[in-house]
């Protein structure tokens, strides 16, 4: 059964359809006339009894891709009663009027790119405008920002579209043709990542024709490329759209457009050139029930398409040829749906009274059969509508976004709540999930950590564990001491707010000796990796002697404070590999550093990964612990040696 965590309230929009997704750990919203992101503090030693986020703001963009006097030239000669209405009504026409423009532009659309594609393993988050302008945003610092406004770049591969520009039209359908054109309705990124870590954009215009585009990341500057259009059977305004991929050249763009129609274009792409292969309609009603949601997934070959109309849900079945072979239809409950979600390949959808069902689906006989069936919630939302649904990475935690319909005083703003559920579980079950975790990596658990460091402050206890064996098994399985060093964070925060003798005893509760065989393991990692590459190409560069010269040194430096023997840990014939004998001298006095620290006890800071010293601002930091690496191995996407989480110079001052 769910029940509620944690909850945040802010603004909502003019649009109570709130456009939620859960991207990593970043969960985002559209409010009024921004997108609210939050993101997980990443803060072990937090104190806070509920789910601890950061929170950034990305506002909305006034600009146009349209020159500012176009419109305004068009409408000094003078305006038909009907083409006023239009130039007022219809966002795309709004530029003529700074005032207007502002007042009610707001973010339409958003959607994450795949990871990696910028940094180490972060993603960019587009948005479009309500006058199309399509702008790209990015992690600066410790803050979001606009890292590219994309329809600029567009109108260097858009000559006869901005051409047109230049000259002032005599008829208004010869100016809609024009902006429509230039102006974006809706956009979708490629799930995937090309092997030159690139990655497509698709752009729908307002004409209809969507645009498809390479980003990728050189240094601090993207490069854009201009792969071609998609010219479809009709040019109505496409609302919402997704890639599917299908091979390394083929995909395929599924679609509705404002008059309800469903539509999959098949595509492929050669030397960066985009064609039109075929043209499927999947829904060929013009039903006027525009759809909000499009999902997929595949099943041994075949095509599952999940969407919705108003208060049905639709699932269709296609095979590899893309022919119809099923079709399931379903009033729900009677209610609008208003979110379709997909996480781990398990699908839901909610209904605006607030119904939150999961879908059960299985093929016989090329036929789909169908089952829902609806999630229990604990608390009580009597008087609430829900307008979004997403799940965190790894299913922990749900959120709804909720607006209270109760009577209201007409001065008070509408606000919409955003309520974190998680599942009933006890401490026990939940460090047994993480430390369970098949890729042995905390990198994308942190979902699951940050509810357990929650439930463990408010129970005010720790699991009941065998933690001895956790701390044997971590002397074979580094990952197992990285959950005893959860753990063992957690027991330090306990001693802040109560007294000792009411927490479970842990065998060992110091931080440092925990670390230590931590940091040992990955000495012994760095070892054994450059030995092998020794043994390979039988020459070494510098960075890499440096790196296992001070490799070994941290293991004799280990050894010698906590009385083992080296080749316990790395065979002799490794450890007798030739020397650099490079010194370090210590930032603080000029002295030589012995044991990493010079007679002072001065200190200096050092790569966690390669045991080297750091003698420059340029340097990678974790984000969680504070753990520095060089930043020559930024290309190498490391990770924090104790909590997994990517390296990023991010949060280093300016």
């Amino acid at each position: 059964m769910l029940h509620e965590i944690y909850r945040k309230r802010i603004n909502v929009s003019k649009h109570e359809d709130c456009l939620v997704s859960w991207h990593n750990s970043v969960f985002t919203i559209r409010g009024n006339k921004y997108v609210h992101l939050m993101d997980f503090c990443y803060n072990l030693q937090s104190l806070e009894k509920t789910i601890d986020f950061r929170e950034f703001t990305i506002t909305a963009s006034y600009e146009s891709p349209l020159p500012k006097n176009y419109l305004v030239n068009y409408a000094a000669h003078g305006l038909k009663n009907l083409e006023l209405m239009e130039m007022i009504t219809n966002p795309a026409f709004w530029p003529h009027n700074n005032q207007l423009t502002q007042e009610m532009t707001n973010i339409v659309a958003y959607k994450w790119s795949p990871d990696n594609l910028i940094n180490n393993n972060e993603s960019l988050l587009a948005t479009v405008n309500s006058v199309g302008n399509v702008e790209l945003f990015g992690p600066k610092r410790q803050v979001w920002a606009s890292v590219m406004n994309f329809s600029k770049e567009m109108k260097a591969y858009l000559e006869m579209e901005f051409n047109n520009l230049y000259n002032c039209p005599r008829e208004f359908t010869e100016l809609q043709k024009v902006v429509y054109s230039i102006l974006t309705s809706t956009i979708c990124w490629a799930p995937i990542l090309n092997p030159d870590n690139s990655c497509y954009l698709a752009t729908a215009q307002k004409s209809g024709e969507i645009l498809i585009w390479c980003i990728k990341q050189d240094d601090n500057n993207f490069q854009t490329k201009f792969c071609g259009k998609v010219k479809n059977m009709n040019d109505s305004e496409i609302v919402t759209i997704l890639w599917i991929p299908l091979n390394c050249k083929s995909f395929l763009l599924l679609f509705s457009n404002e008059y309800g129609e469903v539509m999959i274009n098949e595509c492929e792409i050669v030397e960066e050139k985009v064609t039109l292969l075929r043209e499927h309609v999947v829904w060929p009603h013009k039903d006027k029930m525009i759809v909000t949601y499009l999902e997929y997934t595949k099943e041994n070959g075949n095509l599952i398409l999940f969407f919705n109309k108003n208060r049905h849900l639709i699932m269709q079945l296609f095979d590899k040829s893309l022919k119809l072979l099923s079709q399931y239809v379903d009033n729900i409950n009677d209610y609008k749906i208003t979110s379709i979600t997909k996480k781990q390949n398990i699908f839901y959808v909610c209904t605006v009274n607030m119904k939150i069902y999961k879908i059960f689906f299985s093929i016989n006989n090329d036929a789909l059969e169908v089952m829902i069936k609806p999630l229990d919630i604990k608390d009580a939302f009597s008087t609430y509508e829900v307008y979004g649904l997403s799940f965190s990475n790894n299913n922990a935690l749900l959120a709804l976004t909720l607006i209270d319909r109760k009577l209201l005083y007409r001065e008070k703003t509408l606000k919409v709540d955003i309520v974190f559920l998680c599942y009933e579980s006890d401490l026990e079950n939940l460090a047994t999930n993480i430390i369970n975790n098949p890729s042995k990596k905390l990198t994308q658990i942190w979902d699951n950590i940050e509810l357990f460091r929650c439930k463990v402050i408010k129970a005010k206890n720790l699991p009941k564990l065998d933690y001895n064996k956790l701390i044997e098994d971590g002397n074979r399985d580094t990952y197992k001491l990285k959950c005893y060093l959860i753990c063992l964070i957690f027991y330090h925060n306990l001693e802040k707010i109560m007294t000792s003798n009411k927490k479970e005893i842990l065998p060992e509760t110091s931080l440092d000796i925990i670390k230590d065989k931590i940091l040992v393991s990955q000495a012994v990692k760095v070892l054994k990796n450059i030995n092998e590459k020794h043994e390979k190409d039988n020459q070494l560069i510098d960075f890499d002697k440096e790196c296992f010269d001070c490799s070994r040194k941290y293991l004799y430096f280990y050894c010698k404070t906590y009385s083992k023997n080296p080749t316990d840990y790395v065979q002799e014939s490794i450890l007798s590999l030739p020397s650099t004998d490079i010194k370090y001298i210590c930032q603080g006095c000029d002295e030589e550093l012995t044991d990493f620290t010079c007679q002072s006890g001065h200190l200096n800071m050092f790569c966690s990964l390669t045991f080297t010293l750091i003698d420059s601002d340029n340097y990678i930091v974790c984000n969680s612990c504070g753990a520095t690496a060089r930043a020559e191995l930024i290309d190498q996407k490391p990770t924090c040696v104790f909590c997994d989480l990517y390296l990023t110079n991010s949060c280093l001052p300016i």
